[in-house]
């Protein structure tokens, strides 16, 4: 709904996967950016992104700083992750991304012609 005012992340896990003792949640960025560790054999971190769409009509300086407000957020939370866990990023990122192999594949050549113009963020971030 574009009428609210409030941002939410939803993740559910199967209760068969894990207790909910096995599980630590952290919410980022309101509501934004969302971190869950699974403590099982191994532990997991299933980093959640739910960057601001892009509507250049409310403001686009405003809106490029929302949005790098998330990606340094986001930055800032991969930058935290111990590299012995096994890590999933994923959710809306509201941006498009150009062809890069093997980091960033398409099926679509259409998703690199609309461009967002802090798209090199996120490209950074994914090549990191």
């Amino acid at each position: 709904h574009s009428s609210t005012k409030y941002t939410a992340i939803l993740v559910l896990i199967r209760c068969t996967l894990a207790r909910p003792e096995q599980i630590a949640t952290a919410s980022h960025s309101d509501g934004r950016l969302l971190q869950i560790r699974l403590f099982l054999d191994c532990t997991y971190d299933f980093i959640v992104v739910y960057q601001y769409a892009w509507n250049a009509s409310k403001g686009r300086d405003q809106l490029l700083d929302n949005r790098a407000k998330i990606w340094n957020s986001l930055q800032q939370l991969l930058n935290h992750v111990p590299q012995q866990h096994q890590m999933v990023l994923m959710g809306d990122f509201n941006t498009t991304l150009r062809f890069d192999p093997p980091h960033i594949n398409s099926h679509d050549a259409r998703a690199s012609l609309n461009t967002h113009p802090d798209r090199d963020l996120l490209q950074q971030l994914v090549k990191a």
